[in-house]
């Protein structure tokens, strides 16, 4: 991984941060994206003796949010050689008790996110004849549980679209 860009959306924090630390300490150039800015400075304050990473603070669900950070990112570093896409939210609840919100920002961030975000990188990676895509699921997208409804659909649709 070393000289490799790799970028990890929701890398501020749990798996994300965790995945930071493990590409910084394999020598690659580490990019977060992350709604929660202070969490992005205490990461890059807390593992920047690893290694060179920094952060870019983004709204994954909102689409030129994430046109506007992808071009930031291609003109500032280049091509992202590996792109996790990690980002994601649940929310526990019986169906019934979701908002419309609820249901939208789940499945923005959970299931339409990682397709928009693989597509502002994926022309790179097939340019340089180099890449790799992570899509982080969960398997409560194969296992119904109780409140879990919208958060399950969701991750579905990332199994689905990954194994196609």
């Amino acid at each position: 991984m070393k000289g490799k860009v790799v970028l990890i959306t929701g890398g501020a924090s749990g798996i994300g941060k965790i995945m930071v630390r493990l590409f910084l300490e394999r020598e690659a150039k580490v990019i977060i994206w992350d709604i929660n800015q202070s969490k992005i400075d205490e990461t890059i304050l807390e593992l920047a003796n690893k290694g060179d990473v920094l952060g870019f603070t983004i709204d994954v669900s909102d689409i030129n949010q994430i046109k506007e950070t992808a071009l930031k990112v291609k003109q500032e570093i280049g091509v992202v050689d590996v792109l996790i896409n990690n980002a994601g939210i649940v929310a526990g609840k019986y169906f019934h008790e979701h908002t419309t919100l609820d249901i939208l920002k789940t499945m923005e961030i959970n299931a339409n996110a990682p397709m928009f975000i693989t597509k502002e990188f994926l022309s790179g990676m097939l340019e340089q004849n180099s890449g790799h895509i992570c899509n982080i699921a969960s398997s409560g997208g194969l296992i119904s549980n109780p409140k879990m409804s919208v958060y399950a659909a969701s991750k579905w649709s990332l199994i689905v679209y990954v194994s196609r």
